[in-house]
């Protein structure tokens, strides 16, 4: 996932940092899938708007749908909840 995310930040108009936590999604006692929390971090400090990092997270959203076949990723933000589908 690393490498992955490191090849899209390259091929986008500008990096923006990025922190990848491995996480276990859960939901009762008949669910469990392993999964990736990715996000935006704002260091070294950049000077990016939140709606160019948001739109960044948009696309990554997309490349990992694509990619990994996901079918379902958040972009979670101080406001909203957007899911990608």
């Amino acid at each position: 996932m690393a490498l992955f995310c490191g090849e899209t930040q390259e091929g986008y108009d500008f990096i923006i940092p990025l922190r990848i936590t491995p996480t276990t999604f859960i939901s009762g006692t008949d669910y469990q899938e392993n999964g990736w929390e990715i996000a935006a971090i704002d260091y070294p400090r950049l000077d990016f708007s939140p709606i160019q990092i948001r739109d960044f997270m948009l696309h990554l959203a997309r490349c990992v749908l694509i990619k990994f076949g996901q079918k379902t990723i958040c972009i979670i933000d101080n406001e909203t909840i957007e899911m990608i589908t």
